[in-house]
């Protein structure tokens, strides 16, 4: 039996004591951003708000979400630039920070500027050549170009480039190029992808398991993107939280065992984190990897250094801290879809999983996944419709066994980048298979009419749907088993 109380809802906001904090970070920054204020008001707002928390026992909790609210806004406030020269020829030095994705009209890349005249150093550039110019992660450029604004009429598309750190575009042909450098191709990145590609003949199915093993997307069609984005499976071509996490689990399967010994558990945890570290570096340091790595990591060590532990103030407090380094993150669609599906796993998801006992394991992670992909699924769809204006009614439905597939293709992939030759072979063959087909169920599910919905969630609406379920949460906080007492009542 079950029963509600106000104070067990109160108990559990009090064990994660940063959701409050990272919401009133996140809040300053969206504020600072709508509401242009110079620096020194953010700072004195800081500055009362903490004297109140300090002098006030009363009005503490208050005064200090205040605190960080104006914290936010400062931080976001103090790393907005100066615009670049737009329409006139500059010199600018770059370093090509992805590769580049060739089309029939045209290749475009993005790059990172190292010097510049009348550009600041660290903003990202976004570069379009004819098709027969292309370069590879690394590569650094110097040449004459003709920045350009972005089109803020598109939809806020400005808005979204200039908060991914983007400061215009500009076109690059060969006659504006004045100094070329190669990077050298001895990285892990660039090794993995090439032992991938010489075991697999040119195909979808080896470009889905180069982006979802390596984070090397440059061969997905544009048939093959519009297929995953109708059924929201675009998410499995970047590699994020899923394919961290996945990691993550087999790793831990694989070492389960050496939690028996004496410090076993700190053992388990350090060969986690340094493997999942590895992939990290393997696909290139993608920003997305990097930050599911770091929340990986925080609740590994959580796991590792205690028996229990409060897996939401931990993503809250990883999110405070990536968000301290980085505000621009709290408009990054990735940021946004990981931290909102991990959010559904741990508040929705895990409650599930432990209230359905299955006593076999293999039918328990079986369930486990369908759990995991359909909440995962119904947290991110609100960002998903307001970025793609598709609401996918299949995907929800397909996204466990993707899930399951993916499981098959990222182990074996990754599987064989360190078997030796004959076994290495039958891996990527293995992942070559799952690859094609999830890309023949993702193909035939795009393909119904009914798979999906073009709908633009506004803004307002997006807020409202996670208000709603975070009251949903909350709700569910309140609900504790009642104990029953083993006496019974005489009376």
């Amino acid at each position: 039996m079950y029963e509600f109380s106000l104070q067990n809802i109160s108990k559990r906001l009090n064990e994660m004591p940063m959701a409050a904090i990272v919401v009133s970070l996140a809040v300053g920054i969206l504020f600072s951003d709508a509401v242009a204020l110079a620096l020194w008001v953010w700072v004195v707002v800081t500055l009362v708000a903490l004297a109140v928390a300090v002098a006030s026992k009363g009005a503490r909790t208050a005064a200090v979400m205040v605190a960080v609210f104006g914290f936010g806004g400062g931080i976001y406030a103090a790393e907005v630039a100066a615009p670049p020269i737009y329409g006139k020829p500059c010199e600018v030095t770059m370093r090509i920070v992805e590769p580049s994705v060739v089309g029939e009209r045209y290749a475009a890349t993005s790059a990172e500027v190292l010097t510049g005249e009348g550009v600041a150093r660290g903003a990202r550039l976004r570069l379009y050549s004819p098709p027969a110019v292309c370069f590879e992660e690394g590569d650094r450029v110097r040449a004459k170009i003709r920045l350009r604004a972005f089109d803020a009429s598109r939809d806020g598309y400005g808005q979204t480039m200039f908060h991914r750190g983007f400061v215009g575009s500009g076109s690059l042909y060969p006659s504006q190029i004045l100094d070329f450098e190669p990077c050298e191709r001895h990285s892990l990145h660039t090794h993995a992808v090439e032992r991938l590609r010489s075991m697999m003949e040119p195909s979808e199915a080896r470009a889905v398991v180069l982006a979802m093993s390596t984070a090397h997307r440059a061969e997905i069609g544009a048939e093959t993107y519009a297929a995953y984005s109708r059924t929201g499976a675009s998410h499995l071509l970047a590699v994020s939280g899923l394919h961290v996490g996945i990691l993550f689990l087999l790793i831990n399967l694989v070492v389960w065992p050496l939690a028996l010994l004496p410090h076993g558990n700190l053992v388990c945890g350090i060969i986690a984190t340094a493997v999942v570290w590895g992939y990290v570096a393997l696909c290139g340091f993608a920003p997305s990897a990097v930050r599911s790595a770091i929340m990986f990591t925080a609740m590994q060590l959580c796991v590792s250094a205690v028996r229990g532990y409060a897996s939401g103030n931990v993503l809250c407090a990883t999110a405070f801290v990536m968000l301290v380094v980085n505000p621009d993150l709290v408009f990054d669609l990735s940021f946004r879809m990981s931290f909102a599906a991990v959010a559904g796993i741990i508040f929705w998801g895990v409650p599930v999983m432990r209230a359905v006992r299955i006593p076999y394991r293999a039918l328990r992670a079986l369930f486990d996944s369908v759990v995991i992909g359909v909440v995962a699924s119904l947290w991110v769809l609100p960002l998903v419709s307001q970025t793609f204006g598709v609401v996918s009614i299949v995907g929800i439905l397909i996204s466990p066994a993707l899930i399951l597939v993916a499981y098959l293709l990222l182990g074996a992939a990754l599987l064989a980048l360190v078997l030796p030759a004959p076994l290495a072979s039958l891996a990527v063959c293995v992942a070559e298979w799952a690859a094609a087909l999830q890309n023949i169920v993702v193909g035939r599910c795009a393909e119904w009419r009914c798979s999906y919905i073009e709908y633009v969630c506004s803004e307002q609406a997006v807020v409202g749907i996670y208000a709603l379920f975070a009251a949903i949460t909350l709700l569910r906080f309140g609900f504790r088993r009642r104990k029953e007492s083993i006496f019974k009542d005489i009376s």
